[in-house]
């Protein structure tokens, strides 16, 4: 589990709770994942197309595809609920 998930928590009663929450929320996050999944796809399948460059502003529209990908990723890191104990 990722340490920023309890950062906010000082009281180890209080982490074991939240941890096991976590836990119990697994199937949840594992669908979620299967859902950000499906977007990165459809961007990957819009960002691919090449009618994706007939627009003068293509690169505008590079750099959010980037940056959309970029988030779904750090999204999918967090709430990957098989990861070890990472920070």
């Amino acid at each position: 589990m990722i340490g920023r998930w309890t950062s906010h928590l000082k009281d180890t009663g209080e982490i074991a709770r939240f941890k096991s929450s976590l836990e119990g929320s697994k199937t949840v996050l594992e669908r979620l994942i299967q859902i950000i999944e499906e977007t990165e796809a459809s961007i990957e399948t819009d960002e691919y197309n090449v009618r994706a460059y007939d627009n003068p502003s293509w690169a505008y529209k590079q750099a959010f595809y980037n940056g959309a990908k970029a988030q779904l990723k750090l999204i999918k890191k967090l709430i990957n609920p098989d990861q070890g104990d990472t920070k």
